[in-house]
């Protein structure tokens, strides 16, 4: 698995693409981009407070999009968002990437049951996109909340 951490101070459209390029070729089961997030009580956030939106930790949430907590100092959100969204379709999008996971199947003997799940999945990831401020907006409280927690999740 490789993670890789996205817009840090001095981030450039070159040193995204660098960081894309250098996972492109790596030999990885999964990779994971992320955008920086000035969490308080940290030096990023102490460098970018007079850029900070949100104004309590409830706002600070994994789920939510990045760009409601902060303006990025160097770069446009948008931009950001499609270096991100081009690494998860370079990375598995790749003809090594896709074969190897056919063969893992194979030789599992998972085949129909990986394409059944694909299938969920990409039907899911269509959703969500058409969806996702919506979603966002109804999970927050869920998330910002620990005592709402224990609710019991859609798919367990």
């Amino acid at each position: 698995m490789g993670y890789f951490l996205m817009g840090l101070p001095g981030e450039t459209e070159q040193s995204l693409r660098e960081t894309i390029d250098y996972a492109w070729p790596l030999d990885l089961d999964f990779v994971k981009y992320n955008l920086a997030i000035p969490l308080p009580g940290t030096q990023l956030h102490e460098m970018w407070k007079d850029r900070i939106q949100a104004a309590s930790w409830s706002q600070y949430n994994f789920h939510s999009p990045a760009r409601a907590l902060y303006d990025h100092p160097n770069l446009d959100w948008d931009t950001l968002e499609a270096y991100l969204r081009l690494g998860y379709r370079r990375f598995y999008a790749r003809p090594r990437y896709m074969l190897g996971q056919l063969l893992r199947m194979i030789r599992q003997r998972r085949v129909m049951i990986s394409a059944k799940t694909a299938l969920e999945v990409w039907k899911s990831v269509r959703r969500r996109t058409s969806n996702q401020r919506l979603q966002d907006a109804e999970l927050s409280p869920l998330i910002a909340e620990p005592a709402l927690w224990k609710v019991k999740p859609p798919y367990g």
